[in-house]
């Protein structure tokens, strides 16, 4: 997989210039480093307008780290959750 092809194939400017608009809520981010179908780094500019935003980026998962690490997806949402 070419991981600089796919982030602009899925990417904003892909997606008809999909945007994030500022907001400022409490955001969970959670990516998978392996996720070739919305890869990680097509959210760096997003993030930067997510004022609350917690983000984590899990090392072994692709599109869905809530099932690929369970666990450390939970404890990282529960913690997140309780700071609220």
């Amino acid at each position: 997989m070419n991981l600089p092809v796919a982030g602009q194939l899925f990417g904003p400017e892909g997606l008809g210039g999909y945007q994030v608009d500022a907001l400022d809520v409490p955001v969970f981010l959670a990516l998978g480093r392996y996720d070739y179908l919305v890869p990680f780094y097509v959210w760096d500019q997003p993030k930067t307008r997510l004022s609350s935003l917690c983000y984590r980026l899990y090392q072994k998962s692709g599109h869905h780290p809530s099932y690929e690490q369970p666990d450390e997806f939970a404890t990282d949402l529960v913690e997140w959750a309780r700071s609220l």
